[in-house]
């Protein structure tokens, strides 16, 4: 069933059956801006022309703690997820992208200066689809479309499954919040204790973990987990060394709590061996993730 609210359409009941009309044409700011510099054979331009059709036979599905959406709305979270997964973003990085990219913003049919995106809302889409069996048809059949998509723009077949998207999606956020956390307690010891870097395992860490998310970036699913297995250990490493300091000035740093809580909330100890958690993307409970609903932006048409 479709309601109309202020001339929008919002999903009733969380399923609302798309059409053409509901989804904005992308507006004339957007297109210049995007045709005068990407190729013509671009993916993310070719998805821009075709969304309406992709979307004219596949019904939209929301998490049902959520607030009405426009079909809009829905429909980028959608595509957001599987350009997520398309190039490695974890959630904060997909953020700026979505701010940032006129590519994207072509393909999502929306303005050059579109509000920012909600960064829980993220996750907390995945957890959803990733236990809701027919919200995971619906990315099932948005993949096949793009897929073809792909095809015709010269990107070649996408052949990927929904839940291989969504659980890539997790591990690369996941990763990304690891790394970046030592990465702030790191910043914290250069200013606090710089003195520090001359031991061999901090340097370590550094040369590792100050170059940015490009730095512990894997994108193969066995070598992101892999990858977090290392920054796994080399946290532990890290906060063991803070603790047995006495160093109270930087143990009770918030930086140093934040990487501490998050470590017990992302590895386990099994068998004596520190352990990444496997499969922990639906109870995922990273910082700013959390909330059971949210508003999301209304974009300008």
């Amino acid at each position: 069933m479709v309601q109309v609210d202020e001339g929008r359409f919002l999903v009733s009941k969380k399923l609302l059956p798309p059409g053409k009309d509901i989804i904005p044409p992308i507006p004339q700011e957007t297109t210049a801006a995007a045709r005068s510099v990407l190729e013509k054979e671009n993916f993310y331009l070719a998805t821009g022309d075709e969304l309406s059709h992709l979307l004219s036979n596949i019904p939209l599905r929301s998490p049902p703690t959520w607030k009405e959406q426009s079909a809009h709305n829905l429909a980028i979270f959608y595509l957001m997820t599987i350009f997520q997964f398309m190039e490695c973003l974890p959630d904060p990085l997909a953020v700026e992208a979505f701010q940032m990219r006129v590519d994207w913003k072509y393909a999502f049919h929306l303005p050059l200066s579109s509000p920012a995106w909600p960064f829980n809302g993220l996750c907390e889409f995945r957890q959803w689809l990733l236990a809701d069996w027919e919200g995971r048809q619906t990315l099932d059949l948005l993949l096949a479309g793009l897929s073809e998509v792909a095809q015709l723009s010269g990107k070649g077949s996408l052949n990927l499954k929904g839940e291989e998207v969504l659980q890539g999606v997790c591990l690369f956020t996941r990763l990304y919040m690891v790394g970046s956390s030592i990465q702030s307690v790191l910043k914290v010891i250069t200013t606090s204790q710089p003195g520090w870097l001359r031991s061999g395992h901090v340097m370590h860490c550094y040369s590792l973990y100050s170059g940015g998310w490009q730095s512990i970036s894997q994108c193969e699913k066995s070598e992101a987990k892999a990858a977090a297995q290392t920054i796994g250990m080399n946290g532990h490493y890290l906060l063991r060394i803070i603790a047995e300091t006495g160093t109270s000035s930087l143990a009770d740093q918030p930086e140093v709590l934040a990487m501490r809580s998050l470590w017990a909330d992302q590895y386990e100890w099994v068998n004596g061996r520190l352990q990444w958690k496997k499969d922990h993307c639906a109870s995922c409970a990273l910082p700013g993730m959390r909330q059971a609903s949210f508003e999301v932006f209304t974009p300008k048409e």
